[in-house]
């Protein structure tokens, strides 16, 4: 079921039919979602509310990634560690060994491949292209391409990945109905699936993918010449799902590279159909991006051969974010509407 909510999730529910993307992005809060006596929803909220005050949101990129898989890992880096031992007089037994549940179902083993997060594609048939991110013990992948009528559109699945073995796989996701650009919220609503999609992870920034469309060899897109993907330079947003969680339904994918920003937006026209429109250049510092919006027609559909997509002049809307943080930002509409948008995960 499609809901609002204002908190941001850190645990996806476990009926995945509404996909955590933004794409519908029907996700709820993890209290909601969750059964109270489900440990790792329990452990979501405690990291949330309690553990961010000194860690990073992402335990992956932080020391609590050192405690997960390991027996009492948590309580053992609480009563050893001297910054950490005021939470044991602030934590219940129940409370840590939730932390413990959920850093064991987020943090991927040592051994594990975790897909590189950004935009992928298959360099010799530009026009189509995937984004990819793992957060919080599930993949996502949202897909753009063409429909047979030549209109862009997308689908998109999310899937628990516990990195045991190098892939992914679900059934794809799609929605109508939703939010446009400039329109007010209104729920998205499923539509039929296009097919399944299975993702063989070869390294962190190569794959394959197999899907109704056969099998596309896809590595991670470069944004500036070189022989691999950079990351941000400092302070500059994170690469990602972005969204507004007071209107889910439409959703940003932000790659940064460097100082180059490539954004894909996901959502839907006047008459309900899925869209996306893309703009990418070069922040002139790391609190500002202002671009052009373009749409593209007649490229590759999900099962066609190779069709170079068409630009459509001129730009659907000029855009611009300004970022207050390496995760949060503000949205400026063409239309002078500004809204709050920030990582999914």
């Amino acid at each position: 079921m499609v809901t609002r909510t204002r908190h941001r999730v850190t645990m996806v529910p476990a009926a995945l039919r509404s996909i955590i993307l933004l794409a519908a992005v029907a996700a709820e809060s993890p209290a909601a979602a969750q059964p109270a006596s489900d440990p790792v929803a329990r452990g979501a909220q405690v990291y949330r509310e309690v553990c961010m005050r000194c860690h990073a949101a992402d335990p992956m990129r932080d020391r609590p990634a050192s405690a997960a898989r390991r027996e009492n890992g948590v309580l053992t880096a609480i009563e050893t560690q001297g910054p950490m031992r005021w939470i044991r007089n602030l934590l219940s037994d129940a409370d840590i060994a939730a932390v413990q549940a959920w850093l064991d179902f987020v943090v991927l083993p040592a051994t594990a491949i975790r897909p590189q997060t950004g935009v992928w594609w298959n360099p010799v048939e530009p026009g189509r292209g995937y984004v990819f991110e793992y957060g919080h013990g599930f993949a996502v992948l949202w897909a753009f391409y063409f429909g047979d009528d030549g209109r862009p559109d997308w689908a998109t699945t999310a899937v628990r990945y516990d990195g045991s073995i190098p892939r992914v796989e679900g059934a794809l996701a799609q929605f109508r109905d939703g939010q446009s650009l400039l329109a007010p919220w209104r729920e998205a609503q499923p539509a039929p699936s296009p097919g399944s999609v299975s993702v063989r992870l070869d390294a962190p920034a190569q794959a394959t993918l197999v899907w109704p469309g056969g099998s596309v060899p896809i590595v991670r897109a470069l944004l500036n010449p070189g022989a691999s993907p950079q990351v941000p330079d400092s302070g500059y947003p994170e690469p990602g799902i972005w969204w507004n969680p007071a209107e889910p339904g439409r959703g940003f994918a932000i790659d940064v590279q460097g100082t180059q920003l490539l954004l894909v937006a996901y959502l839907y026209d006047e008459d309900g159909r899925a869209v996306w429109l893309t703009t990418n250049g070069t922040m002139p510092t790391r609190f500002r991006f202002e671009g052009d919006w373009f749409r593209f027609a007649d490229g590759q559909t999900l099962r066609g051969a190779f069709l170079p997509a068409r630009r459509i002049e001129p730009p659907v809307a000029r855009i611009a974010i300004d970022f207050d943080s390496p995760r949060a930002g503000t949205l400026t509409l063409p239309n002078g509407r500004r809204f709050p948008i920030v990582r999914y995960f």
